[in-house]
């Protein structure tokens, strides 16, 4: 560490000694003391136990002032998992729901046409001759949830086959209902063929 500074004619040179503290002087640029002349401690010497002084000192107040980071391999705090139970329960809950509704919810007729197909499938399979029997498109009768179709006199008749084949005009009453997806009430030529007993106020 070099203390030196020139005089004001640039002739004089000084030299701290950072041991003791003492002051050397000398004219001659290529003079200058190696050591000190009061305890002969090397000046290069001296400077660099100074240096590290000072780095020791200033690395102690860091240690001190900077706080110490939290180790990446600490442990973070659980979350409240009983607060997100409610809503994962509710969750389930729907999706639930909406399974067994896909599941339970009748394959049957939703419209009127596909009903009426329905009817007339059945009507045939109670045919002695299938083939030979005519079933007419007629309307749905009912304005409620079920679809209703009578064959009557108001409308047309089914010409139901014999086993000879000769058509024999019959009264039909068919009732479907869609939210069970089956028939519910059929009657040819008032046998009851499905359900217990004709619908009050819908016989053919």
């Amino acid at each position: 560490m070099n203390d030196s500074a020139p005089d004001a004619q640039g002739a004089a040179h000084t030299r701290r000694c950072l041991a003791c503290g003492d002051v050397a002087e000398w004219r001659a640029p290529d003079s200058a003391p190696l050591n000190c002349p009061a305890c002969g401690t090397a000046y290069l010497e001296a400077a660099e136990a100074r240096a590290r002084a000072l780095v020791a000192e200033r690395s102690r107040g860091q240690t001190q002032e900077v706080p110490v980071p939290p180790s990446p391999t600490a442990a973070a705090p659980t979350p409240d998992r009983t607060r997100r139970l409610p809503l994962m329960v509710l969750g389930a809950a729907a999706l639930l729901a909406v399974v067994l509704a896909v599941l339970l919810w009748p394959r049957g007729p939703k419209t009127a046409a596909d009903a009426l197909a329905l009817c007339r499938e059945t009507i045939l399979a109670q045919a002695a001759v299938p083939e030979a029997t005519v079933v007419p498109d007629v309307r749905n009768i009912n304005d409620g949830e079920d679809f209703v179709f009578a064959w009557n006199a108001n409308s047309a008749l089914v010409q139901m086959a014999t086993t000879t084949g000769t058509p024999v005009p019959t009264m039909v009453f068919c009732a479907v209902s869609p939210r069970e997806g089956r028939i519910v009430d059929l009657a040819i030529d008032n046998r009851q063929v499905i359900g217990s007993t004709l619908r009050t106020g819908a016989t053919p």
